[in-house]
């Protein structure tokens, strides 16, 4: 997470007179050896979120996008609404299951330990989501000086030899020291892993990962006021175009 935010301060400094700048950078996996053509029955895991806290001398601050899972489930959900040959369930369907099994005694609560043992009789694949950022980072740019040539009108006139009087304006350049106040780049940010897991072996089979920021200063024609949640959808219709089900 250093690293990133190392990476985020140097391309703000150079691109700061752009009007919108944006990165990403995304990387996806898939094991040759499973039969993704077999699925039709995906588990989805609730989403994990695991921000970086940043240490309260930083000149990096960060804001969390609000109802951040609540957003990551509905985006899920509109991208798998349209697998049609492809049945998703949740952990109380589960439960359900397992609870009126005839093979298993009477439960009244499904622990952990019996819930991963039974997921492989109800689904084909977990679907496991975390989410590393998503929000707004701000860095600070201390205040500085900056010398500048500027001009001035003067006024200027007298009189001809011959008794005639005569005037105009000029330009005259000057060095002037202009001040600016410290401020802060806010940028867009949006780091996300989804992957599909065996729920026989536990291993993962597929996976997807992507980070993308962009600088989010409002004042600029391009930019998208749809902040983290485009850049959240971006990666999300990404990693769907790579998903290994039809």
């Amino acid at each position: 997470m250093l690293r990133k935010l190392l990476i985020l301060l140097i391309v703000t400094s150079f691109l700061i007179l752009l009007c919108t700048t944006a990165s990403a950078k995304n990387s996806s996996w898939k094991d040759p050896a499973f039969n993704f053509g077999k699925v039709k029955t995906i588990f989805i895991e609730e989403p994990q979120f695991s921000y970086t806290t940043l240490s309260e001398n930083s000149k990096y601050t960060f804001t969390k996008y609000p109802d951040s899972r609540e957003k990551i489930i509905r985006m899920l959900e509109e991208r798998l609404q349209k697998k049609k040959q492809i049945r998703t369930v949740t952990t109380s369907y589960i439960e359900e299951q397992i609870k009126g099994d005839p093979q298993l005694p009477l439960l009244e609560t499904v622990s952990p330990d019996l819930f991963t043992q039974e997921l492989a009789k109800h689904v084909d694949l977990i679907l496991e989501i975390t989410v590393n950022d998503f929000g707004w980072y701000r860095d600070y740019v201390e205040a500085y000086d900056t010398t500048e040539t500027q001009t001035e009108r003067v006024k200027y006139g007298g009189v001809t030899p011959e008794g005639k009087k005569y005037s105009g304006w000029i330009e005259v350049p000057k060095t002037v020291t202009v001040h600016h106040s410290g401020y802060y780049n806010v940028n867009d940010c949006a780091e996300l892993k989804i992957s599909l897991k065996d729920p026989v072996t536990q291993k993962v089979v597929w996976n997807y990962t992507d980070e993308r920021y962009r600088d989010s200063r409002s004042w600029t024609d391009g930019y998208d006021k749809t902040g983290p949640e485009s850049m959240m959808n971006r990666i999300l219709d990404e990693a769907f175009k790579k998903l290994p089900l039809s």
